[in-house]
Order: structure tokens, then sequence, then C-alpha cells
């Protein structure tokens, strides 16, 4: 098993290689030409990509937790590490209180969401791949309400939220098509 992970991460990683060589193909491309009003627009897209892309590198460290309530006394950090020790097969490294704030304003109504800055990427990486054991807990506040995910730009959020769209919808019509198939082996 971890032969596959090492294989699937060798070829992210020649993906994220392909697509920098093209990025910088075009990115030299641009600069040459700089006087063409198309060009122009290219480079401020480009740069925006870029931007995009440095965040969302930042952001790989992170993991936002929603639904973990505050507790008197007690740091989020401590929390947090509570709530890994207790329901997942992971146990995070976070050195000291400034990793981990809440976000957003304060409302009655609703829990902050708590940002928690790790110190790699592959760490953010397994608690979010073990994030599904928080279902299985023993405390039903943690089952039903606390979920563990990426840190994402809204750039990111929004692309991700079009392709679980995209998949129910595909997966509605996958279900619609065998029900009327179903009704025709019936009638």
């Amino acid at each position: 098993e971890l032969r596959k992970e090492i294989s699937t991460i060798r070829m992210e990683l020649n993906g994220i290689k392909q697509l920098n060589a093209e990025w910088l193909s075009v990115a030299s491309n641009v600069g040459q030409a700089t006087e063409m009003p198309e060009l122009k627009k290219n480079k401020s897209a480009l740069a925006a990509i870029h931007v995009e892309m440095d965040e969302q590198r930042r952001r790989d460290k992170n993991v936002v937790v929603t639904g973990l309530a505050p507790v008197s006394g007690i740091s989020d950090r401590d929390i947090f590490l509570q709530l890994c020790e207790d329901n997942l097969a992971v146990k995070p490294f976070v050195p000291d209180d400034s990793c981990c704030r809440r976000l957003g304003k304060v409302r009655n109504d609703r829990v902050q969401p708590l940002l928690v800055k790790l110190q790699s990427q592959v760490a953010a990486e397994e608690i979010v791949n073990c994030a599904p054991m928080l279902r299985k807990s023993c405390e039903e506040s943690t089952k039903k309400n606390v979920f563990i995910n990426r840190d994402l730009t809204p750039a990111a959020a929004f692309a991700a939220y079009q392709l679980r769209v995209q998949r129910r919808n595909r997966n509605s019509q996958v279900n619609r098509v065998s029900s009327l198939e179903s009704e025709n082996e019936r009638g």
C-alpha cells in the first residue's frame, strides 16, 4: 500500500513538473511579445494564476475544522489535539497556540471554524484522509457536527463545489436511467 501511495505521489509530482514547464513556456512567450493586447490580457491572467497557486501552496499545510466548539479555559490547540487523540489514527504536531485560530466573526448561533497550521502538507493530508473516522466517534456531537477539510482558496473552493455539483448531476442521471430500466423490466 505504501508503494502504491509513493507511486501515486510520483505521478502527481511528474504532472506538476510538466505543468510547471508548460507555464514557464507560456510565461516566456508572453514576456517576449508584450505589445499585443491579447498577450497583455494573458500576462494578467498568468499573474493571477501564479498568485492563486502561491496562495494555495501556502494553505496546503493547513486544515479547517468546522463544528469544534471552543471550551472555556482550554486552548483551541489542546481541543484540536484531543479531538485527534480521541478520534483519529494520526497525532499531529502543533507547536504552539499561535498555530490555531478561529475564522470569521463571533456569532452566538454558530461555532466559528478553526484554522490549524501544521508543519507540512503531508501532515495536513494525513489528517484530512483520516477525517472520515470522525463519523465513527463515540461522542454524538463529534459524529454529527465536526468536519476536517483542506484550507482552500475561494477559487479552489468554488471549483470543488462545481465538481460536486457535476458529480451529483451525473449520479442522479445514472439513478434515473437505472430506475427507468428497472421499471421497463417490470412493466
